[in-house]
């Protein structure tokens, strides 16, 4: 049984378009209204200095964090927008997924290129712009890159493939390891270190099944 995963891809301030940062220029104002009026209370309650002090210096200060503001958002709207640094989840706990199964991860935002670290130990597919399916092909540790259309990252994470230890059962003989299925009654089973030659005799059987059953 496959399970879902939500990704929730981080916000990124100086990642959005530039029209937020006019927006929040549009801003200054009335965020220095606020600084005007809390500032000499400040003055007048915490500090040793008399009131007249900041109407003196006042409008230097203001002036100042003015000029100052202006050039960081004039910065950031000419400055090139950087790659996103994302985050699976909260935790940065990796995705797990047992080694022959599958698991459905949805994300927040449209995917174009997924890119897995180790394609030995996960592969991944894109179902549809917002669904991945995650399938473990061996056991270890990988990373999962998600970008989007524009080629930033929209998820990086880390994927960890584990092995179901439930009803299985592992035979050495002669050197050689067999892998059985044993749910009610013991079946071969073909998983990653068993003996060469049992492995490809339980391929061969299972795809002439599948051409029978086709």
């Amino acid at each position: 049984m496959s399970s879902i995963l939500f990704i929730r891809p981080r916000r990124c301030y100086w990642g959005k378009k530039k029209n937020s940062l006019t927006m929040r220029a549009k801003r200054l104002p009335v965020a220095f209204a606020a600084l005007d009026r809390t500032l000499p209370t400040l003055f007048a309650n915490y500090s040793p200095f008399p009131v007249t002090l900041w109407a003196s210096i006042g409008h230097r200060v203001r002036s100042m964090l003015r000029f100052s503001a202006t050039f960081l958002f004039a910065a950031l709207a000419l400055a090139p927008v950087p790659a996103l640094a994302v985050e699976a989840n909260a935790s940065s706990a990796p995705i797990s997924v047992k080694v022959n199964m599958a698991r459905v991860l949805r994300i927040n935002a449209p995917a174009s290129t997924v890119i897995v670290g180790n394609p030995g130990v996960a592969d991944v597919t894109i179902q549809d712009p917002q669904t991945l399916v995650l399938t473990g092909k061996s056991y270890g540790q990988t990373n999962l890159i998600v970008l989007n259309a524009a080629g930033n990252p929209i998820a990086d994470t880390l994927v960890e493939v584990v092995q179901d230890q439930a009803d299985l059962v592992t035979i050495f003989n002669a050197g050689a390891r067999y892998t059985y299925a044993c749910p009610t009654r013991c079946a071969p089973t073909v998983m990653l270190g068993d003996s060469t030659g049992f492995t490809e005799e339980q391929t061969k059987s299972l795809g002439l099944v599948k051409g029978v059953q086709n």
